[in-house]
């Protein structure tokens, strides 16, 4: 997710704001806890087989977004 993902209505925070808090939340380890956790839950309910995992680390560079800047 980048800044350019978050909507800009009055109804969510300001951009500034959002990017701190995730830039926090990324520091802290937070999303590693919560998908390690979501995870491990599914591989307790039998729902993932950890044999079949796949990581996919492919890059799409967005130019769009980068001419819109």
């Amino acid at each position: 997710m980048s800044v350019s993902d978050i909507p800009t209505s009055t109804q969510y925070a300001h951009r500034a704001t959002a990017h701190r808090w995730l830039a926090r939340w990324y520091k802290e380890g937070v999303f590693d806890r919560v998908l390690s956790l979501l995870l491990q839950r599914a591989m307790n309910a039998k729902k993932v087989d950890p044999s079949t995992l796949l990581v996919e680390g492919s890059f799409f560079p967005c130019a769009w977004r980068r001419r819109k800047s």
